[in-house]
Parts: C-alpha cells; sequence; structure tokens
C-alpha cells in the first residue's frame, strides 16, 4: 500500500517537473524565437496583415487586401520580422522574470522606411498606369501631389518622367512620417501582475524540482537500496 502510494505521488511529480521543465524554458529568449519560426509566424501575421491597417487609411488607398498584404511583405521581409522579436524578446523576459527592472531596447526603422517607400512608389506607378487617358476637360484640376489622380496624362516621355517623380515623393513624404527608430525605456502598462505571476510560477518551479529530486533520492533508498549494495 504504501509503495503504491509512494509511486503514485512519484509518477505525478515527475509529470509535474516535466510540465514545469517546459514552462521554465520560456524564459529563454532563443527557445522562444526558434519556436515562433517553427510555426512560421510572420506568414501567418503577414497572411492577415491587411486587417491591421485602419478603416481609414483603407480607404483612401487604391489598394486591394491582397495588394497591402504584398505591400507589407515588401516592406517587412521575414528577417527583419524575426530581426525584431530576436531584439525585443530578451529585453521583456528579462522584465518579466525579474532579472531587470525596465524594458528597454531599440530597432531601427531607416531600412524599412525606404522599402516601404520604394514598395508603395511601384504600386502607386503600376495602378496610375491602369487609369484611362485624361479627356480635355478633366486636365484642368490635374494633380498628382495627394493621392493617386483619376486620370493619367497622354503618354510622352517627359510626361511620365515628371508623374513617377510626382509619386516617388509623395511616397517618401509618407515613409517620412514614421520614426527612424522603434525604441521602449520603460515596462509596458499592464505587464506588471503577469511579472509578478510569472516570478511565483518560477519559483514553485524550483520548489517542485527540489521534492521531486528528493522524492527520487528517497525511492533509490527504500525500494532500490539492494542494487547499490554488494
Amino acid at each position: 500500500m504504501f509503495k503504491s502510494l509512494f509511486n503514485f505521488v512519484f509518477i505525478w511529480l515527475l509529470f509535474l517537473s516535466t510540465l514545469g521543465f517546459t514552462i521554465f524554458q520560456i524564459q529563454r529568449p532563443d527557445f522562444l524565437t526558434s519556436q515562433v519560426r517553427e510555426v512560421g509566424l510572420y506568414e501567418r501575421v503577414t497572411n492577415n496583415a491587411s486587417s491591421f491597417f485602419p478603416k481609414e487609411a483603407k480607404e483612401k488607398m487604391p489598394f486591394t487586401d491582397a495588394e497591402l498584404e504584398s505591400l507589407i511583405k515588401a516592406t517587412v521581409d521575414a528577417d527583419t520580422f524575426y530581426g525584431f522579436l530576436d531584439t525585443a524578446t530578451p529585453a521583456y523576459l528579462e522584465y518579466l522574470t525579474g532579472r531587470s527592472e525596465k524594458v528597454e531596447f531599440s530597432f531601427s526603422l531607416a531600412p524599412i522606411k525606404i522599402k516601404f517607400a520604394d514598395a508603395l512608389t511601384a504600386k502607386m506607378i503600376e495602378h496610375y498606369s491602369a487609369l484611362p487617358i485624361c479627356k480635355a476637360n478633366q486636365l484642368k484640376g490635374w494633380q498628382a501631389t495627394d493621392g493617386l489622380p483619376t486620370c493619367q496624362l497622354a503618354a510622352t516621355a517627359a510626361r511620365a518622367a515628371n508623374v513617377n517623380t510626382l509619386l516617388t515623393r509623395q511616397a517618401t513624404e509618407t515613409a517620412k512620417e514614421w520614426p527612424d527608430s522603434f525604441s521602449v525605456n520603460s515596462p509596458p502598462p499592464g505587464l506588471e501582475k503577469p511579472r509578478e505571476v510569472f516570478g511565483q510560477v518560477l519559483k514553485y518551479i524550483n520548489v517542485l524540482w527540489f521534492i521531486s529530486a528528493g522524492f527520487l533520492l528517497l525511492y533509490l533508498l527504500i525500494f532500490r537500496s539492494r542494487a547499490f549494495l554488494s
């Protein structure tokens, strides 16, 4: 009876210790970043990227959801996406595990701004090229400094170059509205409670491992002692 009860408790301790080991791995940045790569988080996010655009912004753009997704993928590729996670994850884990009292990191957006301007320019030129040729009564109010015009000018090399310049300028000005870097210098609101809970969980895991090690030692001494004796 005693042995059965001992085995029952010991089995549950081993199970919980294994579960605790899995949870304990969460505090390792390399473990988390490898997991998000394995599950293809970049693909999951970018396949629904159009939903991230505010409704007002989408209404101003002549792009479909598929085009918005391709625009985002051209701006933020997988290496950039995971590079950001590789930078941010350690900073947040240091805070959540209690190893640091602050969250502090910075990620440069300069290369992303350049890619966005180039991708947006290409999309705008593509849409402009599909517009109908302007009629005489449409030329008076024609402009390409705030969004796309309603028609395209009759094709000439000089006019095409001028329009491309205007559209490029629009895309560049849009990208300039972004900051040059993304920086975090303090813990975001709402992380205090998760930090407290996570710290308690890690303490319980350490206690659980200590108890499991004690039960393993008792098991060897009580039920397997003959294996150590000649």
